[in-house]
């Protein structure tokens, strides 16, 4: 593995814990707008979108023959009938789209709120992870069962994360202007 490739893979862990935390409470919580969040986020698809060129040149590990793979046209071929479609659907900016609609005549339709909901595609992109630390578990010596610890707690803390946004989600798909979610600041009985 290259010095590259693992600069490149550290990259990527920063940018997936960034979606996976980031983009389940942009869709529960804010309203997609030109500011300072909406720009980041380009920039993260730009650097998911090089992710997807550079798949197209990375050698992959073979289960069938046990081996590296770095014939370009069985990379090419491998990486369209695996992963390119999830990287693809995951990279496609929803809210510019939802910001679109938003501004036009049909704005508060159901295609508003589908459309912010198909920015949650964009965890997609945490499955990626698997493949990196698969990687590097296998260019380090690390304990196993310091590995599995760690995958535990970090998938039980995006779990109770992508809950509690869920939970704001679903209360913002109701329709009613009183709800569970606002009960206790408005002193009402839900």
């Amino acid at each position: 593995v290259s010095k590259f490739s693992r600069y490149w893979d550290f990259t990527v862990v920063l940018l997936l814990s960034f979606t996976a935390t980031v983009t389940p409470y942009e869709v529960a919580y804010l309203t997609p707008k030109w500011d300072a969040m909406f720009v980041v986020n380009r920039v993260v698809d730009f650097l998911f979108i090089m992710d997807i060129v550079l798949s197209f040149f990375t050698a992959y590990y073979s289960l069938d023959d046990g081996r590296w793979v770095s014939n370009r046209r069985s990379i090419i071929t491998h990486y369209l009938k695996t992963w390119f479609v999830v990287d693809s659907l995951s990279s496609c900016p929803f809210d510019l789209f939802s910001m679109m609609v938003q501004h036009s005549s049909i704005g508060q339709l159901k295609i508003l709120r589908f459309l912010r909901l198909m920015k949650l595609a964009k965890l997609l992109r945490v499955l990626k992870a698997g493949r990196i630390f698969s990687r590097f578990e296998a260019s380090t010596r690390v304990d196993y069962s310091s590995t599995e610890i760690a995958k535990f707690f970090i998938l039980s803390l995006l779990g109770m994360h992508l809950l509690a946004c869920g939970l704001a989600i679903v209360e913002q798909l109701q329709d009613e202007e009183f709800s569970w979610v606002n009960a206790e600041f408005d002193g009402r009985d839900a």
